[in-house]
């Protein structure tokens, strides 16, 4: 029979040390406040669901939560977080966009080699689709709810989504310049439409936002490394439309009285980051090989990602009311 082992010898070594840190990991999840936590998290998507057969959240009104934030004197009634968009501005905004802007010389020689041409052409092909070629409007179940809350937010969503459709037009050219043809399908954009349409409005603008900054990345990759004038044409274009977009989905969360500071401003931020690195890793496990070859690299991606949504996040947060709509 073996002798027995002194006391305190079998915690020793590599096991003992995993078998410390899980004990630690688990103490701390039994102590995290997970009821606050989930609340919270409820709270903040509250909107999701009806009340007495009337959905609650407004983007055009109040929402049902205020709060206010103090100003660097410390008074609280000085500034106040924004209940409404600057809807007229963000109007102009998208019709002033619409000008200046030079078509790309589809005449010009393609001068990239052919396999970087077989390379990229996938990957020009599925964002024709997803950026604007498919269903380019609001997907969810309750969109026209949030549409129809006033005639500008209509306008403005209707403009928004105009200068998508122009990025599914812009692409189209690229698309036959690659040799290839558009699609009408894709799992990656099944699945993109399928959490827009299943979660609510309030849900699928997260994603459509997500989906602007993470996408941005992309862009300035492939601007990079492409090496072809019109598609670099291209590139700047888009940017130019997708700063608007963000600049716009920061200010509808201000008007929203999203807070980034506290508890729930953390929470909020969690969830934002970690939706948004998962949309970021799926876009790059489908998009990476075809850009890779052009000399793009997935550090690159990732710092473009993270550079993106961490200026989103930074930006989003209480506002003077006089600066709603900028």
């Amino acid at each position: 029979m073996p002798e027995p082992r002194a006391f305190g010898h079998e915690q020793n070594g590599p096991k003992h040390c995993l078998n410390f840190v899980m004990q630690s990991m688990c103490s701390w999840i039994s102590r995290f406040p997970w009821r606050n936590v989930v609340l919270t998290t409820l709270n903040h998507f509250e909107g999701f669901f009806p009340r007495g057969g009337r959905w609650s959240w407004d983007p055009g009104q109040p929402h049902p939560h205020q709060e206010i934030e103090a100003s660097p004197d410390g008074n609280t009634s000085n500034r106040t977080y924004s209940r409404t968009l600057d809807y007229s501005y963000w109007i102009e905004h998208f019709h002033r966009n619409r000008l200046h802007r030079a078509e790309p010389d589809w005449s010009e020689p393609l001068r990239m080699s052919p396999q970087k041409i077989e390379a990229l052409r996938p990957s020009i092909v599925q964002f024709q689709l997803g950026d604007g070629g498919g269903e380019c409007r609001l997907l969810a179940r309750d969109a026209e709810r949030f549409r129809g809350r006033a005639q500008a937010a209509t306008t403005v969503v209707d403009l928004w989504f105009r200068e998508e459709a122009e990025h599914a037009r812009l692409l189209s050219h690229a698309v036959a310049r690659l040799g290839g043809k558009p699609i009408s399908t894709h799992w990656s954009y099944e699945a993109f439409c399928l959490c827009r349409r299943r979660f609510g409005v309030r849900f699928e603008l997260q994603v459509l936002t997500l989906t602007e900054l993470v996408s941005t990345g992309y862009y300035r990759l492939l601007q990079q490394h492409v090496e072809d004038p019109p598609l670099e044409r291209i590139c700047a274009l888009i940017l130019r439309d997708e700063a608007g977009h963000v600049a716009f989905q920061r200010a509808r969360l201000q008007a929203d009285g999203v807070r980034t500071e506290g508890v729930r401003g953390w929470i909020w931020k969690t969830q934002f980051w970690i939706c948004g690195l998962a949309a970021a890793t799926v876009l790059w496990s489908s998009h990476g090989r075809c850009l890779k070859p052009l000399g793009a690299t997935t550090p690159q991606f990732l710092l473009e990602v993270i550079r993106e949504i961490g200026g989103f996040v930074r930006g989003v947060g209480p506002k003077r009311r006089d600066q709603a709509g900028s």
